[in-house]
């Protein structure tokens, strides 16, 4: 039986899995099963049936339990109805987001703050941002951004004030546009010690900000205005984030002081 046929087994019947998360808790028998599952005896049967079949369950002293093969089967099955769930969830953010490598853990994005962007408030989602911004405390700002906006730039300026140091990456055709309508600005930030501006080669479509208590993730849309936000105090999106970070600031070089 190879994967695909696999998954048209576990997931053509409701029944299927549910019988299968059941044995996992508690190991019994079909009566036992079907009171748990709240499904006819027979139907348990004949997923039990059938999943032995597989090598999933086995029957030991009268119960049925699941086989190591059966465990491993429920934990994929549960971790994909997870990332479909986080998907939905999500959907608004990941819908500009590109497939990176190692993947987005999609897990993480579950109990994630979101706030979108509306055709009625095109602002909404940098607002959230600057917002949330503004009231950290963190010591450190690791930032990959697409575009400068004063927004950005007031929120991060406030935590500069505050003794914060920035490291930002920001593309380069970013950085020239930047420094041809606020030059001073641009000179200004440049002075500081605690900023540091690394000029990407390419541009990318979307944004991360990486503290040691949260992480945010952000898309640009088309108006080159922040479309969607996420953040969370997840450790292992942050450790995701970090190692993409580190990853774009690679391909980055500081500007040359004009």
């Amino acid at each position: 039986m190879d994967a695909t046929e696999a998954a048209r087994f576990v997931f053509g019947s409701p029944n299927r899995l549910a019988v299968l998360r059941a044995l996992r808790s508690t190991p019994g028998r079909p009566r036992d099963v079907a009171e748990r599952v709240d499904v006819s005896r027979a139907t348990v049967q004949r997923c039990l049936r059938d999943c032995a079949d597989r090598g999933w369950v086995e029957r030991v002293d009268g119960d049925y339990r699941p086989t190591a093969t059966g465990a491993r089967v429920i934990r994929s099955c549960e971790t994909f109805l997870a990332d479909l769930d986080a998907i939905d969830g999500a959907a608004a953010l990941l819908a500009d987001l590109p497939c990176f490598d190692p993947p987005l853990p999609l897990k993480s994005l579950a109990d994630a703050e979101l706030v979108v962007s509306t055709p009625e408030q095109p602002h909404r989602a940098a607002r959230a941002f600057a917002e949330r911004i503004d009231e950290s405390d963190a010591d450190h700002y690791d930032c990959l951004s697409p575009m400068m906006t004063r927004l950005h730039i007031d929120a991060f300026g406030a935590r500069l004030e505050d003794g914060a140091s920035v490291e930002l990456v920001c593309p380069r055709a970013v950085v020239a546009a930047e420094r041809e309508v606020r030059p001073e600005t641009v000179a200004r930030s440049l002075a500081l010690p605690e900023f540091e501006l690394y000029v990407h080669p390419e541009r990318f479509e979307y944004a991360l900000t990486v503290t040691d208590a949260e992480v945010f993730v952000a898309t640009v849309g088309q108006a080159r205005a922040m479309q969607a936000v996420a953040w969370t105090d997840d450790d292992t999106l942050r450790e995701w984030a970090r190692e993409r970070y580190a990853a774009e600031k690679r391909a980055a070089e500081r500007p040359e002081i004009e």
